[in-house]
């Protein structure tokens, strides 16, 4: 394939950039010892995507905290398992108000890392549900299952909620313990209320627009909001015929705390969900954050000093848009 000079120049800055993230200094918060580790890897476009075993089969499922249930394994992997045990047949609703039919099936245990979970309940991954997901999905030839291809299946937020978590993303793991590390709650984070509904974790965050409830969606490549509220004059472009729109806040303000300016991918979110949008994996990426689930307290790392924000999000800004040109079949 040949590419024209503005394409390899993209192309070099997008490599350049991804080499010069890993020259910044650590944000972890290193919690205690007694917390458990899970190490996370990443795909592109940034896709956080753990090891797991049931039946000693190995499997990467994505960290989906947008997912209402325990876990989602693909058609393909629940047919390896010899151990499961069918319960009912459920009713799953996406956040465009789309209704899917699923089985759903209890296995006896779920290895994640050194942790086990008993009686794990797994729900069949439609592959409607990710074709009809995708944030931007209008670009023609684009193959929506290329990426999803790496992925087994997900785990959603009820598998988190015996925990005390922190996403420690920009590190690249996971940590869960039983109680509250104080090491983590000091002047490095901002303290924010949240509460667990359907949607998984909710939480008030306010823009330009006006205030909002935002989920957190480690599943979504983007932070995303509502399309209804945002007119065309406050658009703009992820790169000249895309026809990929976005929002940008000059501010974006938590719990009395200011994080900046802050781009969302518009999107379609049916009327009968009381959300406004999420704040997907380009927001983890940025910022470490612990959840007290006991305490439904998020405790959210504060911006770095600039110019490293506005690099890791130039970065991830080009990662989508490189997957804009290239992602074809």
């Amino acid at each position: 394939m040949k590419f024209s000079k503005n394409k390899r120049l993209l192309l070099c800055i997008f490599l350049m950039l991804l080499g010069v993230s890993f020259c910044f200094f650590s944000t972890s918060s290193n919690p205690s010892k007694s917390w458990v580790k899970i190490p996370v890897f990443f795909t592109i476009p940034y896709e956080p995507l753990i090891h797991s075993e049931i039946e000693n089969i190995p499997y990467s499922l994505l960290v989906d905290l947008g997912g209402s249930r325990s876990l989602y394994l693909k058609e393909t992997n629940l047919k390896n398992l010899s151990l499961k045990k069918w319960t009912q047949e459920t009713q799953l609703k996406d956040i465009k108000g789309n209704v899917y039919l699923s089985d759903q099936y209890q296995v006896p245990k779920v290895k994640i890392g050194p942790l086990e979970f008993q009686n794990v309940e797994v729900v069949e991954e439609k592959i409607e549900f990710s074709e009809n997901n995708i944030i931007w999905n209008s670009i023609k030839n684009t193959n929506p299952n290329r990426k999803a291809s790496k992925i087994d299946g997900s785990i959603g937020c009820p598998l988190f909620q015996n925990y005390c978590c922190l996403f420690d993303f920009p590190n690249s793991a996971i940590y869960l313990g039983k109680s509250f590390d104080k090491d983590i709650s000091h002047k490095n984070f901002v303290k924010v209320p949240f509460t667990l509904e359907k949607y998984g974790v909710v939480l008030s965050v306010e823009t330009d627009q006006g205030l909002h409830r935002f989920s957190l969606d480690t599943g979504a490549g983007f932070s995303v909001i509502r399309n209804s509220l945002i007119d065309k004059m406050h658009l703009k472009e992820l790169g000249k015929g895309t026809n990929r729109w976005y929002f940008q806040t000059k501010k974006m303000t938590l719990d009395g705390y200011n994080f900046g300016q802050w781009e969302f991918a518009l999107y379609p979110i049916a009327e009968e969900f009381d959300i406004d949008g999420s704040l997907g994996i380009d927001f983890f990426k940025e910022h470490a954050i612990y959840l007290d689930f006991s305490n439904r307290i998020a405790y959210i790392k504060k911006p770095e000093k600039w110019p490293i924000p506005e690099l890791k999000r130039l970065k991830h800004c080009l990662t989508q848009y490189y997957f804009t040109l290239y992602s074809r079949i």
